[in-house]
């Protein structure tokens, strides 16, 4: 990552290394990192429909999965998009895209395979009172989709890989640049006016793809997220080529601030984890309403709390730091393995009957370490650290070096 993006942009030549921005890995290992405790809170929020929902319902934890589903993804998406332009001036695109298909088609797959029967298992027992290893045949007859799970952010990762590397060839930096200076004008507001757009055209996408062709709830999501975060990995792939580095982190202006604050409200009053699963039966012209409110507002929204994140992650993170290495290193194999033990937790906190926050830190706590276990197992095994995260681990028993951790963040953030 680079203090002056602009200055990496040319055509596409041999260029000195850039400087890093070292508040950039520490995001992404965050944005990675935070699926932990959202995922965990889902199991209480108030609409319930999560894989396994407590009868204990808490608007505290609905509330904290509104504020980390307003801005991860989209934060994530634009991350990617922005270190994909930068390793796509650096080398040939049918050579980072073969690249992009080990560093995330192999953990993808070794995951979901080895992983995967087992979460759905875990959560056939919680709703059948069976035992794991009882529901394990049942979990084998699943559609291989339903295996995914969390991992589905690496299937819409490839499939932007994809056409970032198809489109990047064929659009030179004047281009890029006329845009750039245009900004002002008119591709700004025509920018916003796509964001509102993207989360209704999610909408259709997903009913299309997902309901009508495929029947696949599978494919519904990943659909809708494609037609939806296609923006942000856009914008963060134009801040990089650009120049316009402000476009991810920069302040906001007055009028900004207005608009964020304006849309990210609208977005987190018509959020649905707050209201109760019968809500739409009993009030549906309401629930109409509220998600006409929903979809225009996401994008924007997203946005704006994106800005906001990374620009107090480059005032918090500005030098490299040990730990934050660490994890910057670990956090896929972290993210990519937590479920199995969330799973776990959430079935075993249906019986044990704590406040629910207290069972939310209890369950992010042993995911957590049960994670980190699993990263220390998989980063002294050659294979076991490509299938993890498709590439060779370094030396084991030695700490994670910021600089290896660093480059990984962006091979796998790309």
């Amino acid at each position: 990552m680079v203090d002056n993006p602009a200055a990496a942009v040319g055509t596409g030549s041999a260029r000195e290394a850039p400087a890093r921005l070292h508040y950039l890995d520490a995001a992404r290992a965050f944005m990675l990192l935070l699926g932990l405790p959202f995922h965990a809170s889902e199991v209480y929020r108030v609409s319930g429909g999560f894989d396994i929902a407590s009868p204990d319902t808490s608007f505290v934890a609905s509330a904290l999965t509104a504020l980390v589903h307003i801005f991860r993804m989209p934060a994530f998406f634009m991350l990617a998009g922005f270190f994909s332009a930068m390793l796509l001036v650096r080398r040939p695109s049918g050579q980072w895209l073969r690249g992009r298909l080990i560093r995330l088609g192999v953990p993808l797959v070794a995951t979901t395979l080895l992983l995967g029967p087992w979460e759905v298992a875990v959560v056939i027992s919680a709703h059948s009172g069976g035992g794991i290893v009882d529901t394990l045949p049942f979990a084998l007859e699943a559609p291989l989709l339903a295996w995914v799970s969390h991992r589905w952010f690496l299937i819409v990762l490839l499939l932007f890989s994809a056409l970032v590397a198809l489109v990047h060839p064929r659009l030179p930096d004047r281009a890029v640049a006329r845009l750039g200076e245009s900004g002002g004008r008119w591709v700004w507001p025509v920018f916003l006016l796509v964001l509102a757009g993207a989360s209704v055209g999610a909408v259709l996408a997903g009913k299309l793809l997902g309901d009508v062709v495929f029947h696949s709830g599978a494919v519904k999501s990943i659909a809708s997220s494609f037609a939806r975060d296609l923006p942000f990995f856009i914008v963060g792939y134009w801040a990089f080529r650009s120049g316009r580095q402000e476009l991810m982190s920069g302040p906001l202006r007055g009028w900004e601030r207005a608009a964020a604050g304006l849309f990210i409200a609208l977005y987190l009053g018509s959020y649905f984890a707050f209201y109760p699963p019968d809500f739409a039966d009993r009030h549906p012209a309401v629930t109409l309403g509220l998600r006409i409110v929903r979809h225009v507002s996401e994008g924007v929204a997203g946005y704006y709390a994106s800005r906001l994140f990374f620009a107090g992650f480059a005032r918090i993170f500005r030098r490299q730091h040990a730990v934050v290495g660490y994890f910057v290193d670990a956090s896929l194999t972290i993210y990519l393995v937590h479920m199995i033990f969330l799973h776990l937790l959430a079935a075993r906190m249906l019986q044990v009957g704590w406040p629910p926050l207290v069972e939310i830190v209890v369950s992010t706590s042993v995911a957590l370490a049960g994670s980190i276990a699993v990263f220390e197992c998989v980063r002294r095994s050659r294979w076991l650290s490509f299938l993890f995260s498709g590439a060779a681990p370094r030396r084991p028993g030695t700490p994670a070096a910021w600089g290896a951790g660093s480059a990984r963040a962006v091979e796998v953030g790309a």
